[in-house]
């Protein structure tokens, strides 16, 4: 199943906020995905979305 796209947009805000160092939005932003049911993997090739259950 792929994320919604408020879930795809929200992991895009949060790499942009992690790239500039904004680490309390990106917290804030990890949250919120979780809050709708995904866990973000920080991988070398870039974030990743697993369903949590």
């Amino acid at each position: 199943a792929t994320a919604s796209l408020e879930v795809q947009e929200a992991l895009h805000k949060r790499s942009a906020a992690r790239e500039k160092g904004e680490w309390k939005e990106a917290d804030r932003l990890r949250a919120f995905i979780l809050s709708k049911g995904y866990v973000v993997e920080d991988t070398p090739k870039g974030p990743r979305l697993k369903r949590s259950f």
